[in-house]
């Protein structure tokens, strides 16, 4: 009996992909030639639209005030079930991705996506929430920024006409058919789709044993960003320095600068604020004590409130090393850490999408990341309070040392979107 509702409830499958970093872009066509055999008609996609009907942050205050606590939540989640060094995901993509299947969930299915996210309201606080981020990034002029989000759902696959329209409405998601009874094509289309929308940084998402004829869609978010610091760092004054790794003293290389940046020291976690060109845009490290970065990323509560805070803005000498970090991992386990359980059982609630029964058979997400001495570059995808103070007596430190294991952040100010989060415990590991 079990076996045939099993084969009753179709899968309606997630991919993740999350972020890149780097320093330098090649300028993009408005549309540019799918790769191999699956870009669809022409091997072309067209751009992402955007929101049919964008709305400001100030419409969507509970979905902004969640974003920073997800991130930490998140990251921290995603660390701790990571054996590797250094960790770097994409809170943005994966929010965007959750919230479109929220579109469809229903009872106690949505209710833990919702929880997960930090919000306590319907649907539609989700759904304009994500358009309101998408917006705030789309507002920077200065970053070479892309994100868009694709349906690729089976033609046999009726979803209803609310879910179809927030789609359209709120997160401008483009639509392809595919036949998921050709994994092979069907997962080369959505990886073209991929590497179209991240220039090429991340070309193989998924793998053709992750979709089958049980397939019925699969939601992909895809981010693509290169951000130049407001100050950028001279590259023949980066020299090796010392750093604190777990596995004791190493020699990093690190970019040197006397910059003016806003920075604060709170029990010994000290955060700073670098701004790319866009000030709305910064790149945050928050740097513990030695030895305490999985105590800090426990209490990503705390972590949120320090981060939030405005701190003073000051002017000293930056030492920061330069590092590179990928990670593909599927998040189902990390989801469910997260509160996020139902979705992916038999007995899940997407009754809001489709007649039909289906449950999240996988959230893959993939990033990487590159910071040098111009700035920071990104591509992501995903499928399927005490404040903060200067150091007392030293509110104008004259050399900050970022020489411990540390956080990194990529966010946008007025929505709180994290673009990139990423735990860093040795910039001297190579990106695997």
């Amino acid at each position: 009996m079990q076996s045939v509702e099993l084969s009753r409830r179709r899968a309606l499958a997630l991919g993740a992909l999350a972020t890149l970093s780097a320093a330098l872009l090649g300028a993009c066509s408005d549309e540019v030639p799918g790769r191999g055999s699956h870009g669809g008609s022409g091997g072309v996609f067209k751009p992402a639209s955007g929101p049919a009907k964008p709305v400001g942050v100030s419409e969507a205050p509970e979905y902004v005030g969640a974003q920073l606590g997800f991130a930490f939540a998140l990251l921290g989640q995603t660390s701790a079930a990571t054996s590797q060094g250094n960790v770097i995901i994409s809170p943005y993509s994966v929010a965007q991705v959750l919230s479109m299947i929220a579109q469809g969930a229903a009872g106690t299915t949505y209710e833990q996506i919702a929880a997960a996210m930090g919000i306590e309201g319907p649907a539609d606080v989700l759904a304009k929430g994500s358009n309101a981020t998408a917006g705030a990034l789309e507002d920077l002029a200065k970053t070479t920024l892309s994100s868009g989000n694709a349906l690729f759902r089976s033609a046999q696959f009726a979803v209803k006409k609310p879910f179809d329209q927030a789609m359209i409405d709120d997160f401008g998601t483009a639509s392809y058919p595919t036949d998921f009874g050709n994994p092979t094509n069907a997962v080369g289309k959505i990886n073209d789709w991929v590497a179209q929308s991240t220039n090429d940084k991340i070309k193989k998402l998924l793998k053709p044993n992750q979709v089958d004829a049980n397939t019925r869609m699969v939601l992909v978010n895809a981010v693509y960003m290169l951000a130049k610091w407001k100050e950028q760092f001279d590259p023949d004054d980066t020299k090796p320095s010392t750093f604190q790794a777990a596995s004791g003293d190493t020699k990093v290389a690190k970019m040197v600068e006397k910059l003016t940046f806003r920075y604060a020291e709170l029990d010994g976690v000290e955060i700073v604020d670098l701004p790319y060109e866009d000030d709305n845009l910064l790149a945050t490290f928050v740097v513990p004590p030695a030895g305490g970065l999985d105590a800090a990323l426990k209490s990503g509560t705390s972590l949120a409130s320090l981060v939030a805070d405005e701190r003073p803005e000051i002017e000293a000498t930056l030492l920061l090393p330069k590092f590179e970090a990928r990670l593909r991992v599927e998040l189902t386990d990390v989801l469910g850490q997260l509160g996020i359980t139902q979705a992916f059982t038999t007995t899940a609630d997407f009754s809001a999408l489709s007649d039909e029964p289906t449950h999240v058979s996988f959230v893959q997400h993939e990033a990487w990341v590159k910071v040098g001495e111009k700035g920071t570059e990104g591509a992501a995808a995903t499928a399927g309070g005490q404040a903060a103070t200067a150091v007392p007596g030293e509110k104008n430190p004259k050399i900050v040392d970022i020489d411990r294991p540390f956080i990194f952040l990529v966010r946008e100010k007025t929505s709180n979107a994290v673009l990139f989060a990423a735990t860093v415990r040795d910039p001297s590991l190579a990106a695997k």
